[in-house]
């Protein structure tokens, strides 16, 4: 775990090191975190905010792009120890941070025998949900934040704008980006849709960010976002494209078999360096794995196989 400077107010906090990050943005009157990491990983979070000289006590504001573990897991806890702690999501996901069984339940199907090494969430008391509108601004004094509702990846998926810098929180809406790995998906489900997330691609276009910031994991600035829209945007149509072909040609191939030829068809860890491949490797597949998933369900789920 370490801290990245982005600029003088915002700092990254690598929670594991390998997979995912949270985000700390301090204003002139109030502070917000962006994004926690899985329930497991709360420790981590914490000592990363004692890093920066700060208690949870003086974080105000905490802020999920969208409810999955890894991205509002440690929402509950932080919030039962700080009651001042305003917690902000998408309309759709407040109730689910208020009652998280349901949430709890689905990641156990997704993670399988994952799921004790990521822990369950706890409640977030219904005094401290902000449930979040689209278009919504948030003040900290000295600079906002605007969300845009992005769904695709998931029907209660946000980004956040902050406007000073118009630095873009993409969370999932523009895949992972991993140091030294080619840009992937994030396609999990239940909630998965192409159509969508096309068009939430096109709206992070528009707004010409100066830069994007990577949940998964890190930064991407102007002058490398030429082609990165396109090159998302062509991957959605190729996993469902690649998806419901194996499946057309054989409806009861397993999902160990399909991840086979995904991994071979992508070549993505072929193409890393072997330090990275180690390091990449076990995310990569457990993505994957997740993304079988997910595209299967949604073509399914829309008669397209």
């Amino acid at each position: 775990m370490k801290i990245i400077k982005i600029n003088k107010d915002i700092k990254m906090i690598d929670i594991n090191g390998v997979d995912h990050a949270s985000f700390f943005i301090q204003g002139e009157k109030k502070n917000i975190l962006i994004e926690s990491g899985y329930p497991s990983e709360t420790e981590l979070l914490l000592n990363g905010i004692k890093q920066l000289g700060l208690t949870l006590f003086d974080i105000d504001y905490f802020m999920a792009t969208h409810i999955h573990l890894d991205h509002a897991g440690a929402s509950g806890y932080l919030a039962s120890k700080n009651r001042n702690l305003k917690v902000f999501i998408h309309e759709i996901g407040a109730r689910h941070l208020i009652n998280p069984g349901r949430l709890n339940e689905s990641a156990k199907r997704a993670y399988k025998n994952r799921f004790d090494s990521i822990g369950s969430m706890l409640p977030v008391s219904v005094e401290q949900v902000h449930p979040l509108q689209d278009l919504e601004e948030i003040d900290l004094g000295g600079n906002k934040l605007q969300v845009f509702f992005t769904p695709g990846h998931a029907k209660h998926h946000l980004i956040i704008l902050e406007k000073n810098n118009k630095i873009i929180f993409t969370g999932d809406a523009m895949g992972a980006k991993y140091p030294g790995v080619p840009l992937y998906l994030t396609i999990p489900p239940p909630d998965y849709n192409k159509e969508q997330a096309l068009n939430s691609i096109d709206l992070i276009k528009e707004l010409d960010p100066s830069s994007l910031i990577f949940t998964h994991f890190g930064q991407l600035n102007h002058d490398m976002l030429k082609n990165v829209y396109d090159e998302i945007k062509n991957k959605h149509e190729f996993w469902c494209n690649s998806i419901r072909m194996i499946l057309e040609e054989n409806p009861n191939i397993s999902k160990e078999k399909i991840l086979e030829i995904m991994l071979k068809k992508t070549s993505i860890l072929n193409s890393l360096s072997n330090e990275t491949r180690k390091i990449y490797e076990q995310v990569t597949i457990n993505s994957f794995n997740l993304n079988i998933e997910g595209v299967s369900r949604y073509l399914k789920k829309n008669n397209l196989i």
